[in-house]
């Protein structure tokens, strides 16, 4: 590590060629044989230049990575099979799914739910509590070094034999996967392409830590995806595993004037400004209509929801915070609106589906499996225009007959693939399942 810090700072190194030394390639290291005499180490530090600035590498350094090693080395009794490790608690559809998850099955597998930063909202920590699901935070400090220590740790402490990635930094993921046991098995639960691309984004800090991303899925002995996407990257094992949601006990009543809603995260991926652009067409056609947006925004993404309020205004358009029961569901709504980026398989449009709420979504990710054109809902390009958006919303109104349909054949493919009890029975048997023989 002495020799790695010093490259990355910029110093040049005089080492000899022992251990793991004669394995390292950079301009900056003079590899000398390991019985050098003293001669010829001071022949080759004479030839050193003396220079007023050091240069360094963009690569970020990586002091703590040795500490690591021997955080999970405190063995003891086992009490938790599956730990799950997520961002926050905050109103998102990952966290949605989590939730939804270990409630269904924390009777029939010991668990517990690590969340590594910040949660702005209670309800789903409170819903967690109320089922007794032990959840806690690994450390205050968002230092991914410090979270990776403390997730090891508690897992040699509690004899883990199963660490769940559910939405993590992916630095906290590429520190475990470098210095976790074998014996600790990794699963990493993927929304898909955008998680892919966040590990990609990290590839500095993979070369920082000697573990570069294709090593990772290495590592891993299970990927499991959301849907059936293409060009994964090669794992040891992937499973598709799609949401789940539970359907609601009644279809939601059709509305007497157009009425549209908008469910989730309030981020620039959910393409919010497209859809009131498109709503701005539509309040032209339909004065009477209006939009409803249900969901928070992240502190990181205030200046979005900043400028969305500027463009909604003279809009009928409602930003109605969080709501964590999902109380709209029983609103009356003539569809549900869902645009996004690199989806996965989005709860927004499984919840509206289950509700008997016709979706008008685009096919990115999983959603074109679960919104079929004409069959489930308005199945637009993935890429669609604000004016192709307009025109569903306003068909959607004028076609009450042919909305009735879409938003029941919708709430009949939801109950029959996509079943809160069936994603929990999937997810039973594979944490259940014994972890597999390897060597490291």
């Amino acid at each position: 590590m002495a020799v790695r810090e010093a490259l990355v700072v910029g110093l040049p190194v005089l080492a000899t060629a022992v251990g793991g030394q004669g394995e390292r390639a950079h301009d900056g290291l003079r590899l000398l044989p390991p019985d050098a005499p003293d001669a010829l180490i001071a022949e080759h530090l004479a030839a050193l230049p003396v220079r007023d600035t050091l240069t360094g590498e963009s690569l970020p350094r990586a002091p703590r990575l040795w500490s690591l090693t021997t955080a999970w080395q405190r063995p003891g009794k086992r009490r938790v099979e599956t730990l799950f490790v997520t961002a926050n608690l905050n109103a998102g559809g990952a966290q949605r799914s989590l939730v939804n998850l270990v409630t269904q099955i924390a009777a029939q597998h010991p668990l517990a739910v690590a969340v590594c930063g910040e949660t702005t909202q209670r309800a789903f920590a409170d819903t967690l509590a109320q089922h007794g699901v032990e959840t806690f935070r690994p450390t205050a400090q968002a230092d991914p070094y410090a979270l990776a220590e403390s997730l090891l740790g508690w897992a040699g402490a509690h004899a883990l034999r199963t660490l769940c990635f559910w939405n993590v930094d992916p630095k906290v993921k590429l520190l475990l996967a470098r210095v976790a046991p074998a014996e600790l098995r990794l699963i990493d639960v993927s929304p898909g392409h955008y998680a892919f691309a966040e590990l990609d984004g990290v590839a500095n800090f993979a070369a920082a830590i000697d573990l570069d991303v294709a090593a990772y899925y290495a590592r891993l002995d299970v990927l499991v995806l959301k849907y059936h996407a293409t060009d994964t990257p090669p794992c040891r094992r992937t499973i598709v595993i799609a949401n789940g949601v539970a359907t609601a006990s009644r279809a939601a009543p059709a509305p007497a004037v157009p009425r549209f809603l908008v469910s989730g995260r309030i981020a620039p991926s959910k393409r919010l400004k497209t859809v009131l652009t498109a709503f701005a067409q539509v309040q032209r056609d339909q004065p009477t209509a209006e939009l409803h947006l249900v969901g928070q925004a992240e502190a990181r993404h205030a200046a979005c929801l900043a400028e969305l309020r500027v463009q909604a205004s003279g809009l009928a358009v409602y930003f109605r915070g969080a709501d964590p029961t999902m109380s709209y569901r029983c609103e009356p709504f003539t569809a549900a609106v869902v645009l996004g980026t690199h989806q996965g398989s989005p709860n927004a449009v499984l919840e509206a589906m289950a509700a008997g709420l016709p979706v008008i979504a685009n096919a990115s990710g999983g959603t074109g499996g679960i919104v079929r054109a004409g069959k489930t809902g308005w199945l637009l390009p993935e890429h669609c225009t604000a004016a192709e958006l307009a025109a569903a919303m306003l068909e959607s109104f004028a076609q009450p007959a042919r909305s009735t349909f879409l938003g029941t054949a919708g709430r009949a493919y939801v109950r029959a693939h996509h079943d809160l009890e069936v994603m929990a029975a999937r997810y039973l048997d594979l944490l259940k399942s014994p972890n597999p023989s390897r060597s490291r």
